[in-house]
């Protein structure tokens, strides 16, 4: 594991974003969902982009993989989702506190170099931290305690701890639902 964080880049986020976090017994997947308001600082999309829409033809969304755990993006800012595949037996117990209300909003991103399908993949050992008490999740991507940096709200649920050199230190969550089923 190491100390030195993931290289990400954050920008002011303008529009409400809710993140929904439950993890499934029966395929031991740990799925975030995020869900996004009305952003009143994006301007309406070119025509060409209003056309593409319509016919619902896209770019391919970012797809980044650090090491288990897999985030995908709406768009060049958006988040859409982040998974992984754990099973409760690998989930370390520990004491989580639930980051400030008041954490700075922004987006996240990585500039990783991607394939041709927009595909990032990062070798990295990930610590899956467990708090039953405040139903919290941590992913920890550094086997150093957060510190020196500051937490940023992803999402009203979902946080992200960054390094004083601009690097993800881990990201949590909380108010995880535990289901005994598996995703719909």
């Amino acid at each position: 594991m190491s100390n030195t964080g993931l290289p990400v880049k954050l920008q002011p986020r303008t529009a409400p974003c809710r993140g929904d976090t439950a993890w499934h017994s029966e395929s031991a997947l740990l799925a975030c969902s995020f869900a996004y308001g009305a952003d009143p600082l994006r301007a309406p999309g070119t025509a060409a982009a209003r056309i593409d829409a319509a016919l619902g033809i896209s770019s391919t969304p970012p797809r980044v993989l650090l090491g288990d755990v897999e985030l995908t993006w709406r768009d060049e800012s958006r988040l859409h989702s982040i998974e992984l595949r754990t099973s409760r037996g690998q989930w370390e117990p520990s004491s989580l506190h639930i980051p400030s209300e008041h954490a700075e909003k922004s987006s996240m991103t990585f500039e990783f170099a991607s394939d041709v399908n927009r595909i990032s993949s990062i070798d990295v050992d990930v610590r899956v931290l467990w708090d039953a008490t405040t139903t919290c999740i941590a992913l920890r991507f550094s086997d150093a305690e957060p510190q020196g940096g500051r937490w940023v709200a992803i999402a009203d649920k979902v946080f992200a701890y960054v390094g004083a050199q601009q690097t993800l230190m881990e990201l949590r969550f909380a108010d995880v639902t535990i289901e005994t089923g598996s995703p719909s």
